[in-house]
């Protein structure tokens, strides 16, 4: 359990680095990655040129606890049950992601979930970001109501140099797999590093 608490993650991250010589980076990251990287960018600002966070990041008040019972469905149901959670919410999954998924190793995902679970969350995190960060959001992440867009936003404003942009019609999955979508505004967004 604690090799998946956030601040392991994050060490790992700075592992990786030191072993391939890599001073400053731009770090994106998908989903709970993304969360690795926001908590990452808070702790190590110095090697940081900036932050790609592709996912909704929840709301401010919704809390992290959540993901210790998120852990204990995904025991009791194995990744097959994700995956057809998933399914019944984004009908237009790729065969590559659900096999991916399915084939992920379920007490590795719950392990992830459950480390989390004690995480004050990348809220808590982002008033500490430096580094300009660009957070890709699906608008369906969080529901049809557009919330998260609102919460992107609202994150991206507690930094001195966040962004949000929100990809119409598209939830978590399509956030990640739609590349012809998404690789546009990350494109543009290392380019203006540059």
């Amino acid at each position: 359990m604690e090799a998946h608490r956030i601040d392991r993650y994050v060490g790992d991250v700075v592992s990786v680095l030191d072993a391939a010589g890599a001073e400053r980076v731009v770090f994106a990251g998908y989903s709970d990655g993304a969360n690795v990287g926001y908590a990452f960018a808070a702790r190590h600002p110095e090697r940081l040129a900036g932050v790609i966070g592709i996912g909704a990041v929840g709301g401010g008040d919704e809390p992290m606890s959540q993901r210790a019972d998120d852990a204990s469905q995904v025991r009791d149901g194995g990744m097959g049950e994700l995956m057809q959670a998933l399914r019944e919410q984004e009908a237009d999954i790729p065969d590559w992601f659900a096999r991916q998924m399915t084939e992920t190793d379920s007490e590795m995902f719950a392990l992830e979930l459950e480390g989390l679970s004690t995480w004050g969350g990348p809220w808590s995190e982002f008033s500490r970001i430096d580094a300009p960060t660009l957070i890709i959001a699906g608008e369906l992440e969080e529901g049809a109501s557009g919330i998260a867009a609102r919460h992107a936003s609202e994150a991206a404003a507690l930094m001195p140099n966040g962004r949000s942009v929100v990809l119409p019609g598209l939830g978590h999955v399509a956030a990640f797999v739609r590349s012809d979508l998404v690789l546009p505004h990350i494109a543009s967004f290392v380019r203006e590093l540059a």
